[in-house]
């Protein structure tokens, strides 16, 4: 009876630790993919933010800016400045 009750005993510890193993396998696969996902998404929204692209749209803005500033300051009119403008963005 001894043998049978630890028999058993081992059968159902062998159970438990492949089920706890499969548990841990799949945690640990889903860990890894909310990971990389959590990456991407801040990857895109810093690329968003303060990629090359968008340094490129803050520097054309301020050539524009510098630009409207500069025929200002020299006397000409908002007409002027704005074909000025449309001109350059054609460029």
């Amino acid at each position: 009876m001894r043998v049978k009750s630890l028999i058993s005993r081992k059968a159902h510890l062998i159970k438990s630790f492949t089920i706890l193993r499969n548990l841990s396998g799949k945690l640990r696969y889903h860990f890894i993919k909310w990971k990389e996902g959590a990456a991407e998404n801040t990857l895109a929204l810093e690329m968003h933010e303060e990629g090359p692209v968008r340094e490129e749209v803050f520097e054309a803005k301020a050539r524009f800016m510098n630009l409207r500033a500069l025929m200002k300051s020299e006397g000409y009119d908002d007409k002027d400045i704005e074909d000025a403008i449309k001109q350059e963005k054609l460029r």
